[in-house]
């Protein structure tokens, strides 16, 4: 079974100190939300073994946070650069070509991307907002499979809202 969890980064600040949309940093109710998230995350118990990450500041920041979170080591980060400015077919590039022997990996992105590549797996994924994940549960071995395989389980979860188990 391959799981994987497409999580969008914390809200952001539009504060103009930031000079370029990748130095964008998350604000405080960015924090609070992804502290929601990982509440929901850690009592389905969704750790992830690997996570793979936009390197923009707030997916860095999002990742980092998560991580901290679930004790984590350092090692299991990945930054990807077409994370940032790649489209969504650039996000399951990614995901294909990752090592088999990782059963359940995290992808922390941007819009439109992160939700069109979840859509693209299943029609049931809606426009992601910030902290919120689409976690799917696979019945394949392989990465490059999970396109074409049969999805055990789906949820979602909107920290803006109360979670939901389609």
């Amino acid at each position: 079974m391959k799981k994987l969890s497409f999580v969008r980064h914390a809200k952001s600040s539009w504060d103009p100190k930031y000079p370029t949309d990748f130095e964008r940093e998350i604000n405080q109710r960015g924090i609070q939300k992804t502290e929601n998230l990982f509440q929901f995350l850690k009592s389905e118990q969704l750790i992830p073994e690997m996570i793979l990450s936009s390197p923009a500041t707030r997916a860095m920041q999002t990742a980092h946070f998560l991580m901290g979170k679930f004790g984590l080591t350092k090692d299991v980060l990945v930054f990807e650069p077409t994370l940032y400015s790649g489209n969504h077919q650039d996000y399951i590039n990614s995901i294909y070509a990752f090592d088999d022997s990782i059963t359940h990996l995290m992808i922390v992105g941007h819009n439109p991307s992160i939700s069109e590549a979840a859509h693209s797996l299943s029609a049931e994924v809606p426009m992601m907002n910030t902290s919120q994940v689409c976690h799917f549960e696979f019945d394949c071995n392989e990465w490059n499979k999970i396109s074409i395989a049969p999805i055990l389980k789906f949820l979602s979860h909107n920290p803006q809202t109360p979670f939901s188990k389609l």
